[in-house]
């Protein structure tokens, strides 16, 4: 309540002693003397205005009424309009509560209304939770706090912690953790702006703005904001399969240093694969069938798309990478031919067909894409919070990266050469192989099929979009938002794309809990 100007009352006493003053006809007659009592009572009253004319002025061109102003006893709590209700020079209690102006203040000062501390931290070495700390235009950018007794800040004032104060002109810049608050007891924010920062680093790529661990929490007339978030990054491409080679007598087939099932091994010359392939033909000189390519690995899992706190911060989890359980490449087959020595008109031949190549080894699965960042104006990881006629907003989420995809499968191994001798020399085939150029057909014989390509790796699962959270609480946290606040969540991110789907995008939700 503003206290009743004392000039209007001198003002009418003095018209009661004029009026009291004058005779029957009109002329006005001496004026008494003030008694010694009022002389006095005036004198205290002119040294009060002497003993603050700075806060005096400001009162008279502000909220206050013009006229001397009588210092009192009476509490005189920050209030809405900066009012100095008390008459020590400013708003709040003077000699109790502490001041910060971080334009003009230094921290050798004693902390008063005239004297102003420069930094947070130094009012927060002296205070006890019983006293309000009162802050005026200008930015900091305070260290954690933790006050285990409570902590009452106020910000806003223009110079002189006078006059109705305004949150955009106390700034608080936090990094993107956002500013830390730890309190046993209460812990109440006034008339004030807290920014974070967004993110740069991939340890950390969520934003906040404020992080209470308290057991209760105030956020009146306050501006809250979190920064933009990083993005997820693409999963790597799975590593290509070894490839297969021409088979030989007897060999087996390793992929990573494990032997392989038999259908990796090509067929002998003139003989089926294990799918059942024929061999080549003779007659057309037609090279055998190559081998069926082996199957795909699983694809990973996408992300879930479902908020957390690790270690204290919004996080998201990632999917799975693509998996290496693709399988070998078919052997090819055979290459069809006489297979036996003979001797034909004194000359002494061996004609087999080409062996089949083996099969390709599987590709390595590709890795998953990692999860985006989101941003959260408030995180309360303990006690209750309260937020009256407040802003909470947000930067941009992040978007999800993609899976990786899967290596490649390894290229099946050639098919065989046939192998023509006469007279125990190498014996070239002709260039056709028909009556009229063999009509036995005795140099004639197909080429081995090449094996089948080794089955790609599984595609990595996509990383989820990050979400744009105006207050996420966790566990027994508890928060009551009024009607008067409000949110401007920036826009969260698109999930990153898996094997055959996208993983869930991210959402904006003003209020997100976490159990």
């Amino acid at each position: 309540m503003r206290p009743y100007p004392r000039c209007l009352a001198a003002l009418c006493t003095s018209s009661l002693l004029a009026l009291a003053a004058c005779s029957d006809d009109g002329s006005a007659g001496a004026t008494p003397e003030a008694p010694a009592s009022d002389a006095g009572e005036e004198a205290d009253s002119t040294a009060a205005v002497d003993a603050a004319p700075e806060a005096n002025a400001k009162d008279a061109g502000k909220d206050q009424e013009a006229g001397p102003c009588t210092p009192n006893t009476q509490p005189d709590p920050p209030d809405d309009d900066g009012l100095d209700t008390n008459c020590d020079g400013a708003d709040g209690v003077v000699g109790r509560d502490l001041y910060v102006d971080p334009k003009n203040g230094d921290d050798t000062n004693t902390g008063t209304a005239k004297l102003p501390f420069k930094t947070l931290a130094k009012a927060l070495e002296l205070s006890d939770g019983t006293v309000s700390i009162l802050v005026s235009a200008g930015a900091l950018s305070p260290e954690p706090i933790a006050e285990p007794v409570g902590l009452r800040i106020y910000g806003g004032y223009e110079k002189g912690f006078l006059g109705a104060p305004e949150r955009s002109r106390t700034i608080f810049h936090a990094d993107a953790g956002g500013l830390h608050i730890t309190s046993d007891g209460s812990v109440a924010l006034h008339h004030l702006t807290v920014e974070g920062s967004s993110a740069v680093s991939a340890d950390q790529p969520s934003s906040h703005g404020l992080v209470f661990e308290v057991a209760e929490a105030l956020l009146d007339d306050v501006t809250v904001r979190a920064g933009d978030a990083l993005s997820g990054t693409p999963g790597k491409q799975g590593s290509s399969g070894s490839a297969g080679q021409t088979s030989q007598a007897g060999d087996t087939v390793t992929c990573g240093n494990k032997a392989q099932p038999a259908y990796a091994v090509g067929a002998a010359a003139n003989a089926a694969n294990l799918a059942g392939q024929p061999p080549g033909s003779i007659p057309s000189k037609t090279p055998a069938p190559t081998g069926e390519a082996g199957v795909p690995g699983t694809d990973g899992q996408n992300a879930d798309g479902v908020p957390a706190l690790e270690k204290d911060y919004l996080s998201f989890a990632h999917g799975t990478s693509g998996s290496n359980d693709g399988t070998v490449g078919t052997g090819g087959p055979g290459g069809d031919g006489y297979l036996d020595t003979f001797t034909i008109n004194g000359q002494q031949y061996s004609i087999t067909g080409g062996r089949g190549g083996n099969g390709g080894c599987p590709g390595n699965g590709g890795f998953y894409g990692v999860s985006a960042g989101g941003a959260a104006a408030v995180v309360v990881l303990n006690g209750s919070l309260t937020v009256s006629r407040s802003r909470l907003a947000t930067g941009f989420a992040g978007t999800g990266g993609d899976g990786g995809k899967g290596g490649s499968g390894g290229k099946g191994g050639p098919g065989g050469t046939p192998n023509i001798t006469k007279n125990g020399s190498p014996f070239s085939t002709p260039a056709t192989c028909s009556a009229s150029t063999d009509p036995l057909q005795v140099n004639c014989a197909a080429y081995g099929g090449a094996g089948g390509e080794g089955g790609r790796g599984g595609t990595g699962g996509g990383g989820a979009g990050g979400w744009t959270i105006g207050v996420l609480t966790k566990g027994v946290a508890t928060v009551v938002v009024d009607t008067a606040t409000e949110f401007d969540l920036g826009k969260p991110g698109t999930g990153g794309m898996g094997g055959v789907a996208r993983a869930p995008d991210g959402q904006k939700a003003p209020q997100h809990h976490i159990p």
